[in-house]
């Protein structure tokens, strides 16, 4: 995903308005059109949308950070993720790129793959 691609879905994940699963788009559907061998690095995790997009305003990451559903111990999760790297090497790299702020979080590298499988718990 291209830094203008991330941006966009940003934008796009903080707009989206509370409404029926049936009527509503994926939170970070863009994330599916990764390949799955391809790695991100997870920033946070959440329990609210409210709180996940706090996340982000807080760390001023709109043109970095997408936001994604996941479901763990019968629970929703708001799981924060940035970067479309081809290897866990590079994603590890990626992370001397973040701002100060972010790398103080301590990212970890997530597969595709992985953030895939969760997204497909939420549905």
């Amino acid at each position: 995903m291209s830094p203008a691609e991330v941006t966009a879905a940003a934008e796009r994940a903080a707009s989206l308005k509370t409404t029926p699963a049936t009527e509503r788009v994926e939170l970070g559907h863009e994330l599916r059109a990764v390949p799955a061998s391809h790695y991100a690095l997870q920033l946070a995790a959440m329990q609210s949308i409210a709180v996940a997009r706090n996340f982000i305003d807080e760390y001023e990451i709109h043109d970095l950070a997408v936001a994604y559903e996941t479901v763990r111990n019968d629970r929703l999760w708001y799981i924060i993720v940035t970067g479309n790297y081809p290897t866990s090497h590079a994603a590890r790299q990626g992370i001397d790129a973040l701002p100060a702020n972010v790398q103080a979080l301590k990212p970890w590298v997530k597969s595709y793959g992985q953030i895939h499988r969760e997204m497909d718990r939420a549905k």
